[in-house]
């Protein structure tokens, strides 16, 4: 069996040293370096099957290519919707998305500080997390850049939300249009009472 490729490896192959590999594979452009031997490293690094060590390359260039994504329950049909579309776009943008649940089965939040222990990502797309944003923001804990989205975010921090009202309008407003007269709407939110008051 073959052992795994070092960068060692690599450079005795190349005639370079470990140092002129290792800024070849992370992409390292403060030092001059033919074309000509970027090339002939990487195809080396290729022909030996190299794979990065994924901590050493996150402490040498201070990126994981990790994003992470909470969510508040896995299993609901709404934020598996959320879930593979992150991965779709995570994977396209070569990297890769962690995914924790914010919340368990029965309904009790987990802690939020607890979702920042390992290795940070290089960033967090919190899905409707404004409780655990908000704990994070106000407990003064180290974080990656955090973004909020969804239907439910904390206006603390930076968010892209779901514009509710403005869209339950919309429906509304085709409805009527359509000639429907007698319109049920449901909602979770009794605030959200003032769309169909607009229409009375």
């Amino acid at each position: 069996m073959r052992r795994a490729a070092t960068l060692a490896t690599i450079a005795k192959e190349a005639k370079v040293s470990a140092g002129t590999v290792s800024r070849i594979l992370n992409d390292r452009t403060d030092m001059v370096i033919s074309a000509e031997t970027r090339r002939r490293v990487r195809q080396i690094a290729c022909d030996l099957g190299y794979r990065p060590n994924a901590m050493a390359q996150a402490l040498a260039t201070g990126k994981t290519n990790m994003v992470g994504l909470w969510i508040p329950i896995s299993h609901r049909p709404c934020y598996s919707n959320v879930i593979q579309q992150a991965l779709v776009q995570t994977e396209l943008s070569g990297y890769q998305a962690i995914i924790r649940q914010l919340w368990t089965s029965t309904g009790t939040p987990l802690p939020a500080e607890s979702f920042l222990q390992g290795p940070w990502p290089d960033g967090i797309l919190a899905s409707d997390a404004p409780i655990h944003v908000k704990a994070i923001h106000d407990g003064g804990f180290a974080h990656p850049p955090i973004v909020g989205m969804g239907g439910s975010c904390f206006e603390g921090t930076d968010y892209v939300a779901i514009d509710f009202e403005t869209g339950g309008l919309d429906a509304l407003k085709h409805l009527i249009d359509a000639g429907s007269r007698r319109i049920a709407f449901l909602t979770f939110e009794t605030e959200s009472e003032s769309i169909t008051k607009q229409y009375e």
